[in-house]
This record gives structure tokens, C-alpha cells and sequence, in this order.
């Protein structure tokens, strides 16, 4: 998934890297309930006080989506709360 460029390249998108994953962990990605087979390379904080997996692509994906975020409006973060609670409802 491509995401539109950051308007200002230095935007934070405000996000907590737990750790790097070894590959000896062995520990799968949890990005689309199983459906990715990749092996994670780091640990993000789920905003819970734990922790997700994500591989390489998906970390990637991850930060650009977390940046597209943090330049949203409140208005605009609002919307895409309803849009993503009727996906959930589906």
C-alpha cells in the first residue's frame, strides 16, 4: 500500500519502536491476522502497554500510514475513526 507523500518531511509520526526482533525469535508478523507469513524485524507499543510484531514491509507501511495521521485535521481523524468502526461492523 502506497500512502501519499508527508507534507513536511519532518513530521513525527509519533511512534514507539519497542525493539529489533532477531530472526532467531522466529516470530511471524501480526499484520492482517495471520494472513502475513514474514518474519518480524521490530516490536511497536499497541498503545496498551504491550507490544505487536511487524516485518520489514509492514514497519514500513506502518510509519507512513502513522505520518499520513499525524497531519490529518481533527476533522479529518475523526472521519477516518467512522470509517474504520463500519469496516469493523461489517
Amino acid at each position: 500500500m502506497q500512502f501519499k507523500r508527508p507534507r513536511d518531511p519532518n513530521t513525527d509520526p509519533g511512534l514507539e519502536k519497542i525493539r529489533d526482533v532477531l530472526p532467531s525469535e522466529n516470530i511471524q508478523c501480526q499484520v492482517g491476522m495471520g494472513e502475513c507469513k514474514n518474519l518480524a524485524v521490530e516490536a511497536q507499543d499497541n498503545g496498551e502497554g504491550g507490544q505487536f510484531f511487524l516485518c520489514e514491509e509492514h514497519a514500513k507501511e506502518f510509519r507512513q500510514f502513522a505520518t499520513l495521521v499525524a497531519e490529518m485535521t481533527p476533522n479529518q481523524v475523526k472521519k477516518l475513526e467512522r470509517a474504520i468502526k463500519e469496516q469493523m461492523e461489517k
